[in-house]
């Protein structure tokens, strides 16, 4: 088996699971991604966070993910704002706690 561990949205990310996928069964860990809802497919078309935390479309890939991990992130975003220095440190926070 092969495991792939994204802390954050990539836009590789199918791509790479698929190509991962030719030589074995691929599990994808990725805590941001949402359930997969008609709600958020539809929220997808309008808002920029949602579509880049929809689950990866790559053919025979299971995605693992975190509840309320998403309900974080927003957090973390209302706490940075436009702040660089909070931004480094959420965005390492972040990967340490997918760690």
């Amino acid at each position: 088996m092969i495991a792939i561990v994204a802390p954050e949205p990539v836009p590789w990310l199918a791509v790479a699971a698929a190509m991962a996928g030719r030589d074995g069964p691929v599990e994808v860990f990725a805590p941001w991604v949402l359930a997969d809802r008609a709600g958020w497919r539809a929220a997808a078309r309008r808002v920029d966070f949602a579509r880049r935390r929809l689950a990866p479309d790559a053919a025979g890939a299971r995605c693992a993910t975190w509840r309320g991990w998403p309900l974080a992130e927003l957090a973390l975003a209302a706490w940075i704002r436009r702040r660089t220095d909070r931004r480094l440190a959420a965005l390492f926070w972040r990967r340490a706690a997918v760690d």
